[in-house]
């Protein structure tokens, strides 16, 4: 059911490829797609023939591949290393990047090139991955904004927690080249729903996630970006390797580009200036697509507002919110470009600059305000806006599903652990229970995935989204409703259905929908090594429940003995919110808090030495990715930075 497995040997000999791009396209897509190249928009892909909507055009297998399973990463680094950074970034809060997957693909690199100079120049599949890898993807160019000095600090860790028989096998300009490539091309993705083990002796108990993957795909890089795309991609593990199919969002003429959306899910919401300039910062180009340039074709659907008209919340800009120059300019600057509104329920039409005393003067200039207002507002970390912050009235105007409510949901989504955490750690009311605060928290949750799902479906017009079936597994956790449950189980078919590389993510969907106990028990006869890591314990479920009392206290209520129907769905929003929670026997208890305070004590000791150490004096892999790893989540692709950034509040600048 899971999505883990290790990944180590693809089972496609690369040598057996064509050896040019194009004739890899035509041979993966049987024809129906060619490639193209022009000098506005570069190599791209274009349908030969007529494509039916929801059927896959396209499918391939990475070329290279890691997942945080860290396969390669075990046998490529030094035990200490490996067992340092495995240890430090095995579980991260809450979603984005792992950078297990990203060295791992590294490692992965490094043992090919091994491969291929043991081949001696014999044709071999390790020397013609690299030599694909070196011709058909492309790096970024000359004056991209890459922090060069931080890019080499991360190779220079990698290089040093390499084994010394393949450290000498790659060099740092080798490897920045490689990460030049991963840079523009690299994608990532998640596996199946599936119980998660820990490694070595953290002594951390099994938690509720999906394993992340960072892979290079040569046909599917030709894609070009549009905020409204024709396609969208999916992928998965299948077998040892891993697949993408390219699936067309509806009917696609022959001769018409092929496009899909590069960002996620949470920043195709945000209106146009905000979307370029993401799209700049990450990928150094300025979008043209018509929902960026359309006129008046293209209104800007995401910045609603209640009409006074119809009173319906149906109001928006009639053109893309967006300004040319200065090309820095931000979102508030661009505000000025909105000159008309129109409602896309009663068709009324709504001017700037209306003399006093006409029907609706001063409405647009009202709407532009509170726009500004909200995208203003103070930051609170994790929590995001704070929307207390300012008096109601001074966003009575805007929607409920307004962009700047749909995009605080999803913020509270990707942070849920980190507040529920804020929230049990002392900012809760004097005597408030902790289940209570629990039950508050999940039904924020539920309603932020609701929020952000219906946003999505509103804004892209389709339910295809390959972000919809996780937000309807995250209600159905935070509910446990049938109901939801079964939404999220049609959410998987809609998006999913009939594609092979997310056969296992189906298969877990389905086992979820029918019984989280049953889920727990396939997961664990899926993984022998989860018999053997539980084996000292009391049987599964039964500790599992003496872990979610500890938890939340009367989480389930001494009448409720039904495990499949309360405590399977506990234990998955336990080990969503809280995957750390010690999973300690009840005898064993005082002891592990003793080991606990040594562990705290020689921590403590081991900063106090590192501080004294001189500048120059080089720290141990581990250590330096176990300090990582407090960095916290991240919601941007990885770059050449050693671990992706914190999501950060925009600038109105």
């Amino acid at each position: 059911l899971g999505g883990g497995g290790a990944v180590v040997d693809d089972p496609e000999d690369v040598s057996t490829w064509p050896g040019e791009l194009a004739e890899l396209v035509a041979l993966r897509s049987q024809g129906a797609l060619r490639l193209a190249e022009d000098d506005e928009v570069g190599r791209h892909l274009v349908a030969t023939r007529d494509l039916a909507a929801h059927e896959p055009v396209l499918t391939e297998t990475a070329i290279l591949c890691g997942s945080d399973d860290a396969p390669s990463l075990r046998i490529a680094c030094r035990p200490e290393d490996a067992e340092g950074m495995m240890e430090a970034w095995e579980r991260l809060e809450g979603g984005g990047s792992n950078p297990l997957a990203h060295f791992d693909l590294f490692c992965r690199y490094t043992l090919e090139k091994a491969r291929a100079k043991k081949a001696a120049g014999r044709p071999s599949d390790a020397a013609a991955r690299l030599d694909r890898v070196a011709r058909w993807f492309c790096r970024p160019e000359e004056g991209d904004d890459i922090d060069r000095q931080c890019q080499a600090e991360k190779l220079k860790m990698l290089l040093g927690a390499l084994r010394p028989e393949l450290r000498r096998m790659v060099s740092l300009e080798e490897l920045q080249r490689f990460d030049d490539v991963l840079t523009r091309n690299a994608e990532e993705f998640t596996g199946a729903p599936s119980i998660l083990l820990t490694s070595g002796e953290s002594g951390r108990p099994p938690a509720f996630g999906r394993r992340r993957f960072q892979g290079i795909f040569p046909c599917k890089d030709l894609i070009q970006h549009s905020c409204e795309p024709n396609c969208m991609t999916v992928a998965g593990p299948a077998g040892s390797g891993l697949k993408m199919h390219i699936v067309p969002l509806r009917p696609i003429k022959a001769g018409e580009q092929l496009t899909w959306n590069y960002l996620p899910y949470w920043k195709q919401l945000w209106p146009t200036q905000l979307r370029r300039q993401a799209l700049r910062e990450g990928w150094h180009f300025h979008c043209r697509c018509r929902r960026c340039s359309g006129g008046d074709s293209a209104p800007e659907l995401t910045m609603q507002f209640r009409c006074p008209g119809c009173d319906k919340g149906e109001l928006c800009p009639a053109t893309p919110c967006a300004v040319e120059e200065p090309a820095g300019a931000g979102h508030v600057a661009s505000l000025r470009s909105v000159s008309e509104m129109v409602c896309r329920s009663c068709q009324l039409r709504i001017h700037r600059d209306i003399p006093e005393g006409s029907p609706h003067a001063g409405y647009v200039e009202r709407c532009v305000a509170q726009e500004a207002v909200a995208f203003s507002l103070p930051w609170r970390g994790v929590r995001g806006r704070d929307f207390g912050a300012v008096d109601p009235g001074m966003l009575d105007l805007m929607a409920e599903h307004h962009w700047v409510h749909a995009d605080h949901a999803s913020h509270e989504l990707e942070n849920g652990p980190a507040i529920l955490a804020e929230d049990l750690d002392g900012s809760r009311p004097q005597g408030t229970p902790r289940t209570e605060l629990v039950r508050k928290a999940l039904d924020v949750f539920a309603k932020a995935a609701e929020s952000v799902a219906s946003a999505l479906v509103r804004f892209l017009g389709h339910s295809r989204s390959v972000a919809l079936p996780e937000l309807h597994l995250t209600r159905a956790i935070c509910t446990g409703s049938p109901a939801d449950w079964d939404a999220c189980l049609q959410a998987h078919i809609t998006a999913f259905r009939d594609l092979p590389a997310v056969e296992s993510t189906m298969a877990a969907a389905r086992c979820l929908a029918e019984s989280r106990r049953s889920f727990f028990e396939h997961e664990l006869a899926r993984q022998p090594q989860a018999a053997a890591e539980l084996s000292r314990h009391q049987p599964f479920l039964e500790q599992e429940e003496v872990l979610v009392r500890q938890w939340v206290p009367a989480a389930l209520p001494d009448n409720v003995r039904d495990p499949s129907a309360d405590l399977g769905t506990w234990s998955l929003r336990r080990m969503w919110l809280c995957p750390d929670v010690g999973w300690t026997p009840p005898d064993e208890e005082g002891e592990e808090e003793e080991d606990c305070e040594v562990d705290e004590e020689e921590e403590e000791e081991e900063e106090e030495g590192a501080e004294e150490e001189e500048p120059g004096a080089s720290a141990s892999v581990g250590a330096a990715a176990q300090e990582r790893a407090g960095q916290g989540p991240t919601r941007r692709r990885l770059s050449a930075k050693t671990t992706p950034p914190k999501r950060r509040r925009l600038s109105a600048k």
